[in-house]
């Protein structure tokens, strides 16, 4: 029994398999989203009953595209077998799952943190060194070097998706949440997610255009039906940038409909 998904090296079979560390992940998760609504206190300006039942919502189904990422047979795949869907991992742990887990935190969350956690947020969270960070996260875990050699042992490939995950949470901090700092404005957002488009857009050119498999791992890899290696890492370096554009492109549609309300409310203010 393995705790983790990696790379096996042995013909893929359809098999279930379970992963214990998944499960624990996932488990510690919905444990402390629960925690957290019950323990925030009541907020200056409490909330519509709609707001809250959507911020559940993203809540529960952040959670629900953690396992479904990491778990069989997501995890078994993208762990050893197909770079497709290794991608399809990284656009699930890295642009889905932070900012749905980001929104789905109840307000007055942040009131039991304590100062030096607040503080490691608000650099963390910073816009530039979030926007950095997460760019170097993706960028070396995304090196053939990097891939080849954590993909094939449990810590390795542990290591690769909570790096996804946390700089994922790093980045799209400022956009979502207003706490330890204001954040960006609808405006900035949008330059700030645009610009992640765009610097995540080589990753997948990198992928797609290579004159040969990148990847020892998934060259390597048992083949599953008719599909080669070669073939595989160009839609994933399809998937890429069809996947990040449109994350992108849900953000800035949010970012910009969040804009239009704070504008009618300013002018009902002025009014």
């Amino acid at each position: 029994m393995q705790w983790w998904c990696s790379a096996q090296g042995v013909p893929w079979t359809w098999a279930w398999r379970p992963y214990l560390g998944v499960w624990l992940l996932v488990i510690l998760a919905g444990v402390a989203y629960r925690r957290f609504y019950r323990t925030a206190p009541s907020p200056a300006h409490p909330e519509t009953r709609e707001m809250r039942q959507w911020r559940v919502a993203a809540g529960v189904s952040g959670i629900a595209v953690l396992w479904l990422m990491l778990d069989w047979p997501i995890g078994a795949l993208g762990a050893g077998y197909l770079a497709s869907v290794h991608t399809l991992q990284f656009l699930g742990l890295a642009l889905a799952v932070p900012p749905l887990l980001l929104f789905g935190l109840p307000p007055g969350w942040e009131a039991a943190r304590g100062r030096r956690t607040t503080a490691t947020l608000e650099w963390l969270t910073q816009p530039v060194a979030a926007f950095a960070g997460f760019f170097v996260i993706v960028f070396l875990t995304h090196l053939p070097p990097v891939v080849d050699a954590l993909m094939v042992t449990q810590a390795g490939s542990f290591a690769l998706d909570l790096a996804w995950l946390l700089g994922g949470l790093a980045f799209w901090w400022p956009v979502v949440r207003r706490w330890p700092k204001p954040g960006l404005g609808p405006a900035a957002g949008l330059l700030y997610v645009l610009g992640g488009i765009g610097a995540r857009m080589g990753i997948g050119m990198f992928m797609g255009l290579a004159p040969f498999p990148l990847y020892r791992v998934f060259e390597l890899a048992p083949p599953i039906g008719r599909l080669d290696a070669f073939e595989d890492q160009q839609r994933a370096g399809g998937l890429m940038m069809f996947g990040d554009v449109l994350a992108g492109l849900i953000a800035v549609a949010i970012l910009l409909w969040v804009w239009q309300r704070e504008e009618h409310k300013r002018l009902a203010t002025e009014a």
